[in-house]
Parts: structure tokens; sequence; C-alpha cells
């Protein structure tokens, strides 16, 4: 087994060994190549993206500690089409995802004394300055940074991904947006179609031959659009390996979001790192514990008060169980599982 440690004579390689050491370093030269050639290109591309100054955001937490993102997604009214945290923890190795649902019943601003409103409408209202107020003072969420993408964004991030893939459990249909699914499996979606899809607010399932609409609503998209999510982040934290991938992201980013002044280049390279980093596996979601309610004519959502809460708020650096519980919450029901899951 050890013979060639106990030889003599010098190691003449073969011409099969000297060829192969060749490619290989050919192979190495040619990614140090690319990684340079992306990452010079990546410089004009971050710079050209849209900063504007938040008031609401104080100092951001270190980088090298847990940083909460807040990213929304805005649709053609001005109102905030989806939206949730993201905690990228460095010390953990972990990224914690909680979305919150655009009908969440909030005073508008975090003070008891605000204007109550649906979350969504905070934007319009105050812009990016009212929505990180009321992230932080009705949930006691900290905000460190914030970045909005419009949905022509997430249709170009998707088809740059080479699309998302989704589990359909069961025939599903969304007259409203054109989502049609007749055959369970897994499919892969382009930008167009997860959009739709992550937009449907009147689905509707297949059983026993009639199709039957769910009851959920935005309960319901919350739950499709983390399936959706799962799939993104999967795809987003692979890149990590084609730095022209990643900067290829970044144009996206540049072309139609917004982020926060303090989110600087050298600050939004060294969380993509840490992302990419962690990886997919160390990805984890957790999500609102919400009620069905009206309020005046409009249906809206409630927080539901409890350990569930508690512990959502703590994973993304809320308040501690102990603490009193954020405003505006009450009861709560489980909900029944989506009709679409990961591949």
């Amino acid at each position: 087994m050890f013979e060639r440690f106990d030889d003599d004579g010098p190691f003449v390689p073969s011409e099969t060994f000297r060829t192969a050491t060749l490619a290989r370093g050919r192979r190495m030269w040619r990614r140090r190549i690319v990684t340079r050639t992306a990452v010079a290109a990546a410089a004009p591309r971050l710079d050209s993206i849209d900063r504007i100054e938040v008031d609401t955001i104080g100092e951001p937490a270190p980088v090298e500690g847990p940083v909460n993102v807040l990213v929304a997604g805005a649709d053609l009214g001005g109102l905030t089409d989806s939206l949730a945290v993201v905690r990228i923890d460095a010390i953990a190795g972990a990224i914690t995802v909680l979305p919150i649902p655009r009908d969440t019943w909030l005073p508008l601003g975090g003070a008891a004394d605000d204007p109550e409103g649906r979350i969504n409408a905070a934007v319009g209202i105050g812009g990016l300055d009212l929505l990180v107020a009321t992230v932080e003072g009705a949930l006691g969420i900290p905000v460190d940074h914030v970045v909005q993408i419009d949905g022509d964004g997430f249709v170009a991030a998707v088809d740059r991904l080479g699309g998302v893939a989704v589990d359909v459990t069961v025939p599903m249909r969304d007259r409203a947006t054109g989502i049609l699914f007749t055959e369970p499996g897994c499919r892969t979606l382009d930008g167009e179609q997860a959009l739709a899809l992550v937009r449907s607010r009147h689905v509707e399932t297949l059983e026993d031959g009639e199709w039957v609409t769910s009851p959920l609503s935005d309960l319901g998209r919350i739950q499709i659009q983390e399936v959706v999510a799962r799939s993104v982040a999967a795809s987003l934290l692979v890149t990590g390996a084609d730095p022209t991938e990643v900067w290829d992201l970044g144009g996206v980013l540049a072309d139609h979001g917004v982020v926060d002044s303090g989110l600087t280049d050298e600050r939004l390279v060294a969380l993509a790192r840490t992302a990419i980093a962690i990886g997919p596996d160390g990805v984890r979601y957790t999500s609102l514990p919400v009620e069905a309610a009206t309020e005046g004519q409009a249906a809206v959502l409630h927080l539901v008060a409890g350990p569930a809460l508690d512990e959502a708020l703590a994973s993304v650096g809320g308040p501690p169980a102990e603490d009193p519980a954020p405003l505006g919450v009450g009861g709560g029901q489980p909900l029944p599982a989506p009709p679409l899951a990961p591949c």
C-alpha cells in the first residue's frame, strides 16, 4: 500500500498525470480571471443602485453580528405587495426569514396612539420611513437595512436564476392571476409564472371534481410565498459558486430596487458573502400567528398573542417572551396546509 514512499528513485509523472495537472491549472486560472472580472464589473452596477435616506433607521448592527434586512415588494399602486424580515446571523451561521402578512392591522408608526391600518399601506402614506417605524414600534423588531424591489425585479431575478421549482400537491388555479396547474407534481416556473403565483389571493383547489375556493386569502398567499421563497433562496445561495451570477443579480437590484443609504457597497457585498457562506441549509422560516378580522368594512389580520408570537418575534431580534405582547393582538387558529410544497 505504501510502496511509493519507499522508492529511492525520483517520481516521474506519466503523460496522463501531466495532462490532467496542466488542465486543472488552466481551469483554476480561468476561474481566477472570471472572479476578478466579475468583481471589477460589480462596482459600477452596485454604484447605480438607488439609495435613499430612511430617517427611522438608526446605527446599523455590525456586519459581523446579526443584521436585520426588511425586504419589501412594491406593486404598481404604491402598496407593499409582500414584506419579510431577513435576519443574517454570521455568528450563529443562520438566516431567519419572517414574513409579515400585508393585511396585518397595526398602528402605522408604531405608537399606540398612531392611526391604525394595514401594514401594506405604510409606504404609500409615509414612505419607507413609516414602514420601518411601524415594524420597529408595533412589532419590536429592529431594522438595520431596508430593500424595496418591484415586480419586474422579481421576474428578472427568477429568470436569472433559471426559474423556481415548486411541488404542486393538488390541482390549483387562480383565475385573477392566470395560474392553472391541472396536474400535481414538481415543475419549474419562470419569472412571470412565479410572480403570478406569489400574488395569488383567490386560489381554488380541485376537490372531488369541483373547484373549491380557499378561505385563506392573504394567509394562503403567505403560505405560497414561503414555498416560493424557499426555492428562490436555495437557488440564490447556490449562485455563490459562480460570481458572475451574483453580480448579475446585483444588476437586477440596480435596475429595479431601492435601498437605504446605510447599505453601502461594502456592507451589501459583506452580507451577500455571509449569506452565501451560510448556504440554503442554514435558512429557516418562521411565521406570525394571525387571525382573520374586520376593521370597519375591511378584512384584515390581527396578531395572535401567545408563545408562538413571542417565539416568532424573538427569532428576528424582537422582544423576549417575558416582555409585554406587541400592539393589536387577539386569539387564533391553525391554518390548513397550502397546495404547494418545496420540491
